[in-house]
């Protein structure tokens, strides 16, 4: 069921409530425990957050530092999908725009609806404090109205 439905027929108000992917390595049982607890509340949805790779920097050899990209909480669409279907209860995954491509967005698109989740959050996304260059030819969302 899509969110809009859901909150346009509430007839009171409704708590949702959002989770955060565990750290890669990190296992999906530490997020059923608690939603365990909570889905006696009977949310109408679970928003699931996305983080963006993070930036390391690793000292070489010679003294001098590498740039590394590093996920730390990869399992957005993994965890939506496994929630909506162990909990039947809808899920919205949170897909950022900024430092994603557009074939990266879209292909999250397509991912989504093969699992039959109809529901997205679209978000611009944190700005990145490091300077970022953007390959020539790579098509980026700059913003999330960029997916329109």
């Amino acid at each position: 069921m899509k969110i809009i439905d859901i909150l346009a027929q509430a007839t009171e108000p409704l708590i949702s409530y959002e989770i955060i992917p565990p750290f890669r390595g990190k296992s999906a049982r530490e997020i059923y425990n608690v939603i365990d607890e909570l889905i006696d509340f009977k949310p109408p949805f679970i928003d699931v957050t996305s983080h963006a790779a993070d930036s390391i920097y690793l000292e070489q050899m010679d003294g001098s530092y590498k740039r590394q990209i590093q996920r730390k909480r990869p399992g957005t669409l993994g965890l939506c999908a496994a929630i909506k279907y162990r909990y039947n209860v809808e899920t919205v995954p949170h897909i950022l725009c900024r430092g994603f491509t557009r074939q990266e967005t879209e292909d999250a698109l397509i991912e989504l609806n093969y699992l039959g989740i109809d529901n997205i959050l679209a978000v611009t996304g944190d700005v990145s404090h490091a300077h970022t260059q953007i390959i020539p030819g790579r098509k980026v969302n700059k913003y999330s109205i960029d997916l329109a």
